[in-house]
């Protein structure tokens, strides 16, 4: 028996049942974990097996539709495929009835007019022509020549005359930059042709009436033909120069801050006199 015990204390025997039943437990421990894994693993193959189930059940409904669809009974193609073939008299009658019937038509649109073939006529065609003849429209565009340029400019010039009469005959003698003396003096000794400087006309443009201007000294030009001229072309104060480098580093980064959106406040910020399709067209 002194034999039999080890250096701890313990017997030999008691020594391996411990050993013995480690292996046990780290064994059990194993097949838990192998047994977890396999129960996961029937989930996720029972899972499959219903799809499949579901796939092939819808397979299956897909097959009988088809042979359905296909069937002689139900599909009226399968029928005219295995009908019985018309015989070469009955065709041959078919095909000279269908030639009869082709000449009598071509014989009846011979005999018709051409008139008849279109569609009716439309009554307001007459009263179309008569405002034509008394209101001609000309839809074509012509260039604008220096004799029109030069009334433009006076129509502009004399409407801002008007409206410096008018204010002054609301305000009478007041004080002001035209009192009721200095405008009868400027009409008696002027004949009303007072000065304005290409500052001063832009700051009335938009009291200007345009459609005004157009009837009085432009006949055949619109009014918004006459503001777009002025305002894009015409108006002394526009820059017509060459756009310099700078000019076109500063129109970038103008239009980077600010957007696309709005041309007038990036020709205002740009502040070269530059008109907003000015900016637009050479932007792009």
């Amino acid at each position: 028996n002194t034999k039999a015990l080890t250096q701890t204390g313990f017997p030999k025997a008691a020594l391996l049942l411990v050993d013995a039943l480690k292996k046990n437990r780290a064994c059990q421990k194993f097949i838990r974990r192998k047994m977890i894994n396999i129960e996961a693993k029937i989930e996720v193959n029972k899972d499959l097996r219903d799809r499949v189930k579901c796939l092939m059940d819808y397979q299956l409904s897909c097959r009988r539709s088809f042979s359905n669809f296909l069937c002689q009974k139900v599909d009226p193609r399968v029928r005219l495929i295995s009908s019985e073939k018309q015989s070469a008299q009955s065709a041959k009658e078919q095909i000279i009835r269908h030639l009869q019937k082709s000449i009598l038509f071509l014989q009846n649109k011979c005999k018709m007019s051409p008139l008849l073939l279109g569609p009716a006529e439309n009554p307001h065609i007459e009263k179309y022509k008569v405002v034509l003849k008394q209101f001609p429209i000309s839809l074509q565009k012509h260039s604008w020549s220096d004799t029109e340029k030069d009334r433009l400019a006076k129509g502009i010039k004399q409407q801002y005359q008007e409206m410096l009469i008018k204010d002054s005959m609301k305000n009478g003698s007041s004080s002001g930059d035209f009192s009721a003396v200095d405008m009868a003096y400027a009409l008696t000794n002027t004949g009303g042709n007072f000065e304005a400087t290409h500052e001063i006309l832009r700051s009335v443009l938009p009291l200007v009436n345009w459609d005004y201007i157009a009837a009085m000294y432009l006949p055949g030009r619109s009014g918004a033909e006459c503001e777009s001229r002025w305002l894009n072309y015409d108006d002394p104060l526009i820059n017509h120069n060459a756009w310099t480098a700078c000019e076109e580093k500063r129109l970038i980064l103008t239009v980077q801050e600010r957007g696309m959106h709005n041309w007038i406040n990036i020709a205002v910020a740009l502040g070269t006199q530059r008109t907003p399709f000015q900016c637009f067209a050479r932007y792009q």
